[in-house]
């Protein structure tokens, strides 16, 4: 199950009164993060199977604290919730476990949903529904998983359940979340759960099949829902940003952007391949001309199960990397300078990519825009004071959303910005390594510690960005003049060189 907390503001940042301004993402997915068991009570997913392997698999059911968790979350200025899982989608009588040929109903499941999602309307917390994020029912990977045709039925079947039993207490719905990462490292590299490596043609045909698999939820979506919905569909991939303003080099970055130069074992890094299809209801030129070799049958049906009707583009950005037009009209790579910024997981900080991503994003998709994942993992300790300094995620976060309010300003139709994650969480492959939530867990006694940055970020959210950097007046940098100094042999400061 994934919980994700939504602070939204209404009107700030110059967005429209009806629009989505900040909103705080925070991935718990069934509570991984909480505690590892031997042993998962429903139907196992492929994740489960995967840390089988080592002897730690979560436990998505046990140690559920909602309660406790909205508790942090009584703010006036935090009223969303999103929660996902393929395999654990009860509403006290609904439950997907596909280790009994497809039954979806099963009471002894220990986990409700539908008192969480009565709690978040009396509450006035808006809910978003992820269906997939790179969780699958384990009986159904042994059945082929995604390189089975049949998955378009049993993903559509999936969501007909949902709307049949969540759209009273929800409107908004996203069918897959980063379809790179779930094809690409969960088949291609084997990285993520099922920790397989298919060869590229059936990675291919992977890909094809998630993406009819989205078309069909989305019509049994809009087809069982009890009321009118909004349905959108989140893919990722780091931006290609100019190195400069000019028309050159942002022409330049925009080709890169979309384009196919990636190597083969890494062609699921691609955001034209994920999006277009879904977006524009065609393939992109050149990367059916490049992938002619590996790609299976595309018919004319397909591509109008794939394309639907969607209300929003969602996209994960974290960072991305730099292009210049070169001499011969080229686009090039520019080398990173040296010290550049970094976040715990050794990834650059680049806030331009937000911007560009939006830019580039929403002048060819011509849909409104939700940045459903940005954040940054720290190297966060409890300090004697007993409190998290966390300095270097303010820093990360008052640049990004600058980015984010340099988009509105200029008229991008950007209706909500999610930040990765609300509670430090369970990291899919690198387990409990990085720590990206604005609360600081302690994973041994489940102890919570809000950091500064969600004091801070509290604070953008009342004061609807009023505070971030990019729109106070300017203030003078202060330097320090360099001072050289001397030393004795032993280490001890003698006195400066003037």
């Amino acid at each position: 199950m994934r919980y994700t907390s939504c602070n939204w503001i209404n009107g700030g940042l110059d967005f429209r009164p009806d629009s989505i301004v900040l909103c705080c993402f925070s991935w718990l997915q069934g509570y991984e993060e909480f505690v590892l068991v031997e042993n998962y009570q429903g139907g196992k997913i492929d994740w489960v199977k995967l840390f089988d392997k080592s002897g730690q698999a979560a436990d998505f059911c046990k140690n559920c604290i909602y309660q406790e968790e909205r508790d942090w979350l009584d703010d006036d200025s935090i009223n969303c919730l999103l929660l996902n899982h393929w395999t654990n989608c009860n509403s006290s009588c609904i439950y997907c476990d596909f280790g009994k040929e497809h039954e979806f109903f099963n009471q002894q499941q220990p986990y409700d949903i539908l008192p969480i999602l009565k709690d978040m309307k009396e509450n006035g917390i808006r809910p978003f529904i992820t269906l997939f994020h790179w969780e699958f029912p384990y009986e159904l990977f042994k059945k082929g998983g995604w390189l089975n045709d049949e998955v378009v039925q049993w993903f559509g079947e999936y969501a007909k359940v949902v709307a049949e039993n969540f759209s009273d207490l929800c409107s908004d719905f996203i069918t897959i979340n980063e379809p790179q990462c779930a094809i690409g490292l969960g088949h291609l590299s084997g990285v993520h759960a099922p920790g397989m490596k298919y060869s590229i043609p059936e990675t291919f045909q992977m890909a094809h099949n998630l993406m009819k698999a989205h078309g069909q939820a989305v019509i049994n979506l809009r087809k069982y829902a009890k009321q009118k919905i909004r349905v959108g569909y989140a893919p990722t991939c780091g931006v290609a940003y100019p190195a400069t303003e000019s028309a050159d080099d942002i022409a330049a970055a925009k080709k890169v952007y979309f384009g196919f130069e990636n190597p083969m074992d890494n062609w699921t890094w691609n955001v034209a391949w994920f999006s277009d299809p879904v977006f524009l209801g065609e393939y992109p030129k050149e990367g059916l001309e490049k992938f002619a070799d590996y790609l299976p049958e595309i018919t004319e049906e397909d591509m109008q199960l794939i394309h639907q009707p969607l209300d929003f583009v969602g996209q994960n950005i974290y960072n991305g990397y730099m292009i210049r037009c070169g001499a011969d009209g080229d686009p090039e790579y520019v080398d990173r300078a040296p010290g550049t910024a970094k976040t715990g997981t050794g990834w650059p900080v680049t806030p331009e990519a937000l911007y560009y991503g939006i830019r580039f994003l929403t002048e060819r998709y011509r849909l409104p825009l939700y940045i459903t994942e940005n954040g940054m993992s720290d190297l966060d300790n409890i300090s004697a004071d007993g409190q998290v300094h966390d300095r270097e995620r303010i820093t990360f976060l008052d640049a990004y959303l600058g980015a984010v309010q340099r988009a509105i300003n200029e008229g991008m139709p950007v209706i909500g910005y999610f930040l990765w994650t609300f509670l430090d969480n369970f990291e899919w492959a690198e387990g409990y390594k990085e720590r990206f939530g604005l609360v600081y867990v302690d994973y041994t006694t489940q102890r919570r510690i809000a950091k500064d940055s969600a004091y801070w970020y509290r604070e953008v959210m009342r004061m609807n960005g009023e505070n971030l950097s990019c729109n106070q007046p300017y203030k003078q940098i202060l330097f320090m003049e360099p001072e050289m100094r001397t030393y004795t042999k032993k280490g001890s400061y003698c006195m400066p060189i003037v």
